[in-house]
């Protein structure tokens, strides 16, 4: 062992009760490293409610890595102080950690401004970006781009990119994006996207739901009811279609309450639609009963540099995608009526609702035929296989 090979993982703000996607790829790099030969720990740093949740369920983290916890004392806020007394938290303990044992790559989630007092010769610094927070914050919160936590936010993926020897970014878009905020060029950088576990999903049961679902065209949605996932434009969109064809049935897969959309969904008739909550190891299987998926993205930045984990997810359980072309890097493995439709927009036209029945209408007669290509499409894009591209592995 005394020649192995150590990774550090800074995950700062963990909620280790809650499935989303940052945290699985926060897993599907402890499995990658592990595969690679690393010896992996990770350094969290847990949410404030989940902070004794965290504790006392480490037992339930990943068993391929060495966690070492602490408290998340603060979210980033827009008070000048609280947002340095946090920044300087995680960067103190970082730097003791890191003088406690030497690591051979030290990698930091979303941001690397935590590296200053951490390095050291030989450790390579490295800052995985899944995300454009500068342009999350302007998008989503709606604030000027003159405000002082707004040039901050700009400041530190500036900073991110010069402390780094090495970037990640999940898409070639988010590279072009981050340079084009700050006017930095990225020096060595990798693309790994957000791929799937393609056995985990091709080869799942199809699920019993004891609902009828015979003679259907089942279209779904998986994931939480955040404003961003856009599910008044899936439902929509659900009611042009139905207009046409009154076979077609909505799964809507969500942990989230539902009490915002009840009466939208009520529109559609009871028998028309079902909102089922599932565990993690549930997903598979439930997304086997889709006819197509949904991911609707609106135009806005930071949805086109991302790289949703749903869309390889669909696709390797056999399912098509429906999405706009704003549903991040979905060209990599979504051709437009092969894999699934791509619409132009939140808001499609009817004779583009129309095209979009056709499609569906194809999808259900050769439902194999379909399965398969969209399965073929996401067995090339697997995690690891995303992973072994990075080139700090190969220095």
């Amino acid at each position: 062992m005394k020649n192995t090979k150590r990774v550090l993982l800074v995950f700062p703000g963990l909620d280790v009760r809650i499935d989303e996607g940052a945290r699985h790829r926060l897993n599907s790099f402890i499995d990658s490293y592990a595969k690679a030969g690393y010896r992996v720990s990770v350094l969290a740093f847990v949410k404030g409610a989940a902070w004794p949740f965290g504790v006392v369920e480490k037992r339930k983290l990943d068993k391929r890595a060495d966690w070492i916890l602490f408290p998340y004392i603060l979210p980033i806020s827009r008070n000048r102080f609280l947002t340095w007394l946090l920044v300087s938290y995680v960067k103190v303990i970082l730097g003791a950690v890191s003088r406690l044992r030497r690591y051979d790559i030290i990698q930091s989630e979303i941001l690397g401004i935590f590296f200053g007092l951490c390095r050291r010769k030989g450790t390579v610094m490295v800052t995985d970006f899944h995300g454009d927070l500068y342009s999350e914050v302007v998008a989503m919160k709606n604030m000027d781009r003159r405000n002082w936590f707004v040039k901050w936010m700009l400041d530190a993926q500036a900073l991110s990119i010069k402390d780094s020897d090495h970037c990640i970014c999940v898409s070639e878009n988010l590279k072009d994006q981050l340079e084009a905020n700050t006017g930095m060029k990225m020096g060595d950088y990798t693309v790994i996207s957000c791929g799937v576990d393609f056995v985990r999903f091709s080869e799942a049961p199809v699920a019993d739901t004891g609902i009828d679902l015979k003679d259907r065209i089942v279209l779904g949605y998986c994931g939480g009811l955040q404003k961003w996932q856009n599910i008044e434009s899936i439902i929509s969109l659900f009611r042009m279609l139905q207009e046409m064809d009154r076979r077609v049935f909505l799964m809507i897969y969500t942990n989230s309450p539902t009490d915002g959309i009840r009466d939208l969904l009520d529109g559609l008739g009871k028998e028309n639609f079902a909102v089922l909550p599932l565990k993690f190891s549930q997903v598979p299987s439930h997304l086997k009963l889709l006819d197509a998926g949904f991911l609707l993205r609106e135009d806005l930045v930071l949805n086109k540099v991302s790289s949703p984990t749903k869309i390889c997810e669909y696709l390797a359980a056999g399912v098509p995608l429906v999405c706009t072309r704003y549903s991040g890097d979905y060209a990599r493995s979504v051709g437009h009526g092969r894999e699934g439709f791509v619409l132009n927009g939140l808001e499609p036209s009817q004779s583009e609702a129309e095209n979009l029945m056709a499609f569906l209408h194809k999808v259900k007669a050769d439902r194999e035929f379909y399965a398969g290509i969209c399965r073929e499409s996401a067995s090339g894009r697997t995690f690891y296989s995303e992973f072994e591209r990075l080139k700090i592995l190969k220095q």
